[in-house]
């Protein structure tokens, strides 16, 4: 089992955008619904963190926590209820774990 298959993952849901706004906001649309959601600039950088790192939760929290000079576990707690309220509004959805096997482009191992 490798380390992705541990984390919790999750992905924007189709026609979900993010910008980061001149004051350091972020804004959130969907294309599909034209829904908008603003927030601050943490969300901003958490939005950013999950980005840089695949979408998966432990490692943004770990970098912030790096960033911000703070508990990654505190991070991570504060970054899972963010991303828990931006499920309920349909704004990410959780990433389906990885079949067993191989993965594409990954040789098999013996």
């Amino acid at each position: 089992m490798e380390d992705d298959d541990l984390w919790t993952r999750v992905r924007p849901t189709p026609g979900v955008t993010g910008e980061i706004t001149g004051d350091g906001g972020l804004v959130l649309r969907c294309t599909v619904t034209g829904r908008c959601w603003r927030s601050g600039s943490d969300t901003a950088a958490m939005w950013i963190a999950l980005q840089q790192h695949r979408w998966r939760l432990a490692p943004a929290a770990v970098h912030l926590g790096r960033v911000w000079a703070m508990d990654p576990l505190l991070v991570r707690v504060a970054l899972g209820r963010w991303v828990e309220e931006l499920q309920s509004h349909g704004v990410v959805e959780e990433e389906p774990p990885l079949p067993p096997g191989p993965r594409p482009g990954c040789a098999a191992r013996d």
